[in-house]
């Protein structure tokens, strides 16, 4: 590429067709050289292609030995260190993204804007969100430690630790709440860490959060969902259980009056025979109704797989069970 711009030294200055010059694409490439010498002969830092991103925005995306090098140059020679592409990406959210540890800690060294938020989809995710998503344990640190809000959220309310336990990052979420997060915050939703956690099957993190101090027995949405009714919902029994043995109420019910068993019996999959047969186990009635006045067999009979008809038959389940006079819960 050298070769070529001393061919041409007009060249340094032309762009491709998706607004590229040869800045970028040295620092695409990891040319140290080229781009040392494209800086020497004046070639603009900040420019930015069809997508806004500047040549630091692509350094920040490469993954080889010489990216830091490259930051370096770009950043001693005027490089806009918190330039931001048409999503409002800037170069630290470009290195938080890919994971590059080196890059970020950089870059954070240089005094990068830690609440930059990525626009993109219109989610306002800052590096740290960013890096709780995808977690990346060590950015998340490094970022704590250059001061990063730890309370920033998203439009839709999540925090890091909402992020983390989504994703099934238990170390960052143990992380997180070490620093001091709020274990139950909630989203605009009103899902806290926990029930997203408990949704998605994640038994790590869900210990690390109820050993934080999590309530187990949070009201979480608008149909009044605890953490302990999403899980069985979804049918992951090994969280279900650790929930229930962890103060979980095994007689908590939907805004509609529908118990955990209730709900359970009517689904097929992995899980919610096991979870049907450890609510007899502990307790849960059978007579226990959902507003519409179906009690648990009625409701196995319409939408339930076999096995857990056939279970419920052996353990007492009738057909004639009043529709009007069950108990709700």
């Amino acid at each position: 590429m050298k070769k070529a711009l001393l061919l041409n030294p007009e060249a340094a200055f032309q762009r491709g067709s998706n607004g590229e010059t040869p800045l970028h694409i040295a620092a695409r490439k990891g040319n140290v050289d080229a781009l040392s010498y494209l800086i020497r002969k004046g070639a603009n830092k900040n420019a930015d292609d069809n997508s806004d991103r500047t040549p630091l925005h692509v350094a920040a995306t490469g993954n080889y030995p010489e990216i830091v090098r490259e930051l370096l140059l770009l950043l001693d020679h005027g490089a806009d260190i918190n330039a931001q592409n048409v999503h409002g990406c800037t170069a630290l959210l470009e290195s938080a993204r890919f994971g590059y540890e080196e890059s970020c800690a950089m870059l954070l060294s240089r005094g990068a804007n830690t609440e930059v938020a990525l626009c993109e989809s219109e989610e306002n995710v800052t590096p740290l969100l960013l890096a709780a998503r995808t977690g990346k344990h060590g950015i998340i640190k490094q970022l704590l430690d250059h001061g990063a809000n730890i309370e920033a959220k998203t439009t839709f309310g999540w925090t890091a630790l909402h992020e983390a336990a989504e994703h099934g990052h238990e170390e960052s979420c143990v992380l997180l709440l070490s620093r001091g997060m709020h274990v139950d915050s909630r989203s605009t939703e009103g899902h806290t860490p926990l029930f997203l956690a408990a949704g998605r099957g994640f038994l790590k993190s869900v210990k690390s959060l109820v050993e934080h101090g999590a309530d187990v027995n949070k009201r979480c949405d608008d149909i009044r969902l605890t953490p302990l009714l999403q899980a069985a919902l979804y049918g992951h029994d090994e969280v279900f259980s650790f929930l229930l043995d962890h103060g979980g109420d095994i007689h908590t019910t939907d805004i509609n009056g529908g118990s955990i068993l209730w709900h359970v019996v009517g689904r097929s999959g992995p899980g919610f025979l096991n979870i049907t047969r450890t609510l007899l186990d502990r307790g849960a009635r059978m007579d226990s109704c959902s507003a519409a006045r179906t009690c648990v067999y009625h409701n196995a009979l319409g939408y339930g797989p076999r096995e857990i008809v056939e279970f419920l038959s052996q353990r007492g389940g009738d057909s004639s069970c009043s529709l009007g006079d069950g108990a709700m819960g």
